[in-house]
C-alpha cells in the first residue's frame, strides 16, 4: 500500500493536525483503518494512539482511495473532541492484535490432552415411519332463511 499525503493542516485551536491523502492499493480490498492508521504512524513518526482515521472513500472498481486523519497532540483532547464511536474504531483492533500475540504463544505452553475415549452405543432398530392420516373435513349444515 502507497499513500500520499496531499493536505497536511495545522489546527491551533482543536490542538491537532488534519491530514488528508491519497492510497493506492494492490490488495483486492481497501485497507482497513488499523493499516492506514499504522502507515501514518511510521511515516509522521507519531503514536498510533494519538491518530484518528476520520473516514476513507474508495471509487468502486479501482485500487486508489482517498482517507482523512487527525492527529491529536494528548489523548486527553483526543477524547474529549472525537466522537465514542470513532474511538471504538480505531482503538479496538490494537486490542485485538495484542490477544493475538499472546494466544500465539499459548500453544507452545499448552499442557498435551488425553486422547478421548470411544463409547460403543448398541445399534437402533429403525422404526417404521407411519403414513399421515387423512383429516375428514366436516362441514357446518347451512340454516335457511325463511322469509
Amino acid at each position: 500500500m502507497e499513500f500520499k499525503i496531499t493536505i497536511e493542516e495545522e489546527q491551533k485551536l482543536l490542538d491537532r493536525k488534519m491530514i488528508k491523502g491519497e492510497l493506492n492499493f494492490s490488495e483486492k480490498s481497501v485497507p482497513s483503518r488499523m493499516q492506514v492508521l499504522e502507515a501514518i504512524a511510521k511515516k509522521l513518526k507519531v503514536d498510533k494512539t494519538l491518530i484518528i482515521v476520520k473516514e476513507i472513500k474508495s471509487i468502486f472498481g479501482s485500487t486508489n482511495a482517498t482517507f482523512e486523519a487527525h492527529i491529536y497532540s494528548s489523548l486527553d483532547i483526543k477524547n474529549k473532541l472525537e466522537p465514542k464511536h470513532l474511538i471504538k474504531r480505531n482503538e479496538i483492533k490494537v486490542a485485538e492484535k495484542k490477544e493475538e500475540k499472546k494466544a500465539e504463544e499459548k500453544p507452545a505452553e499448552a499442557p498435551k490432552e488425553e486422547p478421548k475415549k470411544v463409547e460403543e452405543k448398541p445399534a437402533e432398530v429403525p422404526k417404521k415411519e407411519e403414513a399421515p392420516k387423512e383429516e375428514k373435513k366436516v362441514e357446518a349444515p347451512v340454516e335457511e332463511k325463511k322469509e
